[in-house]
């Protein structure tokens, strides 16, 4: 039996926050922390990941 290279879907609930809301949230407010985005913590960190914004840094 020779095995699929294709992408499969990955199951499971849809996002919370789309990519669009996420990235014009941090264009609108660039300062902001998770906890001030609203929703839940873990699905505006998820967001983020996904839109490939990492932690906010100091320098």
């Amino acid at each position: 039996m020779e095995k699929s290279t294709e992408n499969k879907p990955i199951l499971g609930r849809p996002a919370k926050i789309s990519k669009a809301q996420i990235l014009l949230d941090v264009e609108q407010h660039p300062d902001d922390y998770i906890s001030e985005r609203a929703v839940s913590t873990h699905a505006v960190f998820n967001a983020l990941h996904g839109a490939g914004i990492s932690r906010k840094k100091r320098h």
